[in-house]
C-alpha cells in the first residue's frame, strides 16, 4: 500500500513540474486524493492493529481514531480496500461480527487479490462460527500470498478453524508453521501448546509453553482472557473453542494468576 501512496504522489509531482492545465490539476488532485486515501486507510489498520493485539498501550479510545480514519480515506476514495479492511477490524473489535464480514466482503469485492482482506473474512466466518467455509477462505489467501509473517498469520487463522473445529492434529500442522513464521505473536504460540495438551503430547505442550514464557514473560491465563476481550463474541463454537484453548493451556501448566 505504501508503495501505491507514493507512486501515485509521484505522478501528482511529474504533473506539477509542467505546464498546469485545467486538465492536469484536477488529475493532480485525483492522485492525490488517492494517496490520501490509500495513506488514511493503512493508519487505521495499524491503529487499531495495535488494540487488538494490546501494543503500544493501546485502548478503546484509539477505536474512535481508527474509525475516523477510516471514514477519511472513503470520503476521498469509497473503493479503497485497505480502509474496508480496517472498518472490518473495527466492527470486529466492538463485537458486530456480522458487520465486520461485510467489511472484508467490501475488501475483497474491490481487491480480488488483496490476500489479507481474503485472510480476515476466513476470520470473520470463523467468529461467527463457519468453520469450513473458513477454512475454505483461508486457503485462498495462502494461494495468493507468498511465503513470509503474512503467511504465518494465514497459517495460525487455518490452525483456528482447525482447532475450534476439535482437529487438533491439523491444527497444530498450521501452527507450528505459524509460530516458524511468524515467531512475535503469543496467540499463535500459546494456541499451539494448547493443541499439544489436547493431544496428549504433554512433553511438547510443556516444552512450547516453557519457551513462550522466555519469549514473553509474565504471562497468565488471566492475560489471556483478558486480551480476548478486545475481541468479544458470544457464539457457541467460538465460546466453545476458546474454553477448550484455556483447558489446554491449563493442562500444560500455564499459571492461572
Amino acid at each position: 500500500m505504501a508503495n501505491r501512496a507514493s507512486d501515485l504522489i509521484a505522478q501528482a509531482e511529474a504533473l506539477y513540474e509542467n505546464a498546469l492545465t485545467p486538465q492536469s490539476t484536477r488529475q493532480i488532485r485525483q492522485l492525490l486524493e488517492r494517496g490520501l486515501a490509500e495513506t488514511w486507510g493503512l493508519l487505521a489498520n495499524i491503529i487499531v492493529c495495535d488494540y487488538l493485539n494490546r501494543w503500544n498501550n493501546s485502548g478503546p479510545a484509539h477505536l474512535a481514531e481508527a474509525q475516523k480514519a477510516v471514514r477519511n480515506a472513503l470520503s476521498l476514495a469509497p473503493d479503497i480496500a485497505i480502509a474496508h479492511h480496517a472498518h472490518g477490524f473495527i466492527r470486529r473489535a466492538r463485537g458486530h461480527h456480522k458487520a465486520a464480514l461485510a467489511a472484508f466482503e467490501k475488501a475483497v469485492r474491490h481487491k480480488p487479490d488483496f490476500a489479507r482482506a481474503h485472510a480476515q473474512r476466513a476470520a470473520q466466518l470463523l467468529y461467527l462460527g463457519k468453520c469450513d467455509a473458513a477454512l475454505q477462505e483461508i486457503d485462498k489467501a495462502i494461494a495468493l500470498s507468498s511465503a513470509g509473517p503474512s503467511l504465518g498469520m494465514f497459517q495460525w487463522i487455518k490452525g483456528r478453524a482447525f482447532f475450534f473445529k476439535g482437529d487438533y492434529a491439523a491444527a497444530a500442522a498450521c501452527l507450528e508453521d505459524s509460530v516458524r513464521l511468524w515467531p512475535d505473536l503469543w496467540y499463535n504460540r500459546l494456541y499451539l501448546v494448547s493443541a499439544y495438551a489436547h493431544l496428549g503430547k504433554a512433553d511438547e505442550a510443556k516444552a512450547a509453553l516453557r519457551e513462550f514464557d522466555q519469549r514473553f514473560p509474565g504471562y497468565t491465563l488471566a492475560r489471556v482472557i483478558e486480551d480476548e476481550k478486545t475481541n468479544p463474541n458470544s457464539n457457541r463454537i467460538v465460546r466453545e473453542g476458546r474454553e477448550k484453548f484455556h483447558k489446554g493451556l491449563r493442562d500444560a501448566g500455564m499459571r492461572e494468576k
